[in-house]
């Protein structure tokens, strides 16, 4: 546990500082890489929303972005069935732990299944998922836009 604490401070501290690990430790390495691909990119994925009670259904678009930084943001664009468009943005704190999972501050979890230049996959749980395995996750699939 004690390491695990280590290793989170140590990546928020490198994530947020914008420094790059120097070190022959394959671990750091191997999250570098996944770092790189995963930074400075748009990625987006699609998906219908079904009508709740208060929300009519809808297509939606989320595109997101992780700065290198520690900061990111999201687009979503609803597309309602009846033609309207609402859009909206919001900004995030995110870091890359060890075990290759995405910590979105405050809000989630996503553990990498699979992370190419051109398509994220991933797991989505609402807790970490090293210290509570089993629990309910959600599959999710975004793919990259270069800017």
């Amino acid at each position: 546990m004690k390491k695990r604490i280590f290793l989170i401070a140590l990546c928020l501290t490198l994530g947020l500082g914008g420094c790059t690990i120097g070190t022959d430790n394959g671990i750091f390495e191997d999250w570098q890489a996944m770092r790189d691909k995963l930074a400075n990119k748009e990625w987006t994925r699609f998906y219908r929303n079904d009508a709740e009670l208060e929300h009519p259904a809808s297509n939606v678009q989320e595109i997101w972005i992780f700065e290198e930084c520690g900061r990111g943001t999201i687009r979503s664009i609803m597309i309602y069935d009846d033609g309207q468009e609402k859009e909206s943005s919001y900004s995030f704190s995110w870091i890359l732990t060890v075990d290759l999972v995405i910590v979105i501050k405050g809000s989630s979890y996503w553990t990498i299944d699979d992370l190419t230049d051109e398509r994220l996959r991933l797991y989505y749980t609402p807790n970490d998922p090293i210290e509570m395995p089993g629990q309910p996750r959600k599959y999710y699939e975004f793919f990259r836009k270069q800017f």
